[in-house]
């Protein structure tokens, strides 16, 4: 796991916080998507479903998640195709990467309907699909062909997808992606 992915999980694990990583990076990915630079600091709260939760954490755990923030929105800014899911490595095993995968795309989803979203949105059908396939991902069960190579190179593919939706998103919204100064 990237750094700030294990930190995350300690912070999580420290507090009794129960949602795994992959599904609170894929919150803050949705609000970021949908809202820019206006998503709210207090991401983790949403995340969580837990108002306050966020105010309650020493101010080293919240400046982590600042700092997950600022990546994030950062991610969504940069000209290369920077965001990256918080998912376990790649040297990992496959099943648990693929579950976290899932985990990913169930928060991102979810936190697009938390930005509350306009009336009517999206119009486009490249974005409604790419939604479609993203809940399909959400709610895939774990099937692998038992080639682990041919395993590894499609789910590299469609963790490859995941991002590339979530900044088609991001960019069919329009959310102002100021770099944020918190």
């Amino acid at each position: 796991m990237p750094m700030q992915s294990v930190e995350l999980a300690e912070l999580l694990s420290a507090h009794d916080l129960s949602i795994p990583v992959a599904q609170a990076h894929g919150v803050l990915c949705g609000l970021v998507a949908a809202l820019g630079a206006a998503a709210p600091i207090e991401w983790l709260d949403l995340a969580l479903g837990e108002p306050g939760i966020g105010a309650e954490l020493p101010d080293r755990d919240q400046v982590l998640l600042a700092s997950i923030r600022r990546e994030v929105q950062d991610a969504f800014t940069a000209d290369e195709f920077a965001l990256v899911p918080m998912l376990p490595e790649d040297e990992g095993a496959l099943t648990p990467r693929v579950e976290a995968l899932g985990e990913w795309c169930r928060g991102f989803l979810a936190g697009l309907g938390q930005a509350g979203l306009p009336r009517g949105w999206p119009e486009s059908d490249e974005v409604r699909e790419a939604l479609r396939d993203l809940d399909r991902i959400a709610a895939t069960e774990i099937e692998l062909s038992g080639d682990e190579e041919e395993d590894e190179r499609d789910l590299a593919e469609i963790i490859e997808f995941a991002r590339f939706a979530a900044l088609m998103v991001a960019d069919d919204l329009g959310a102002e992606h100021a770099a944020i100064r918190h």
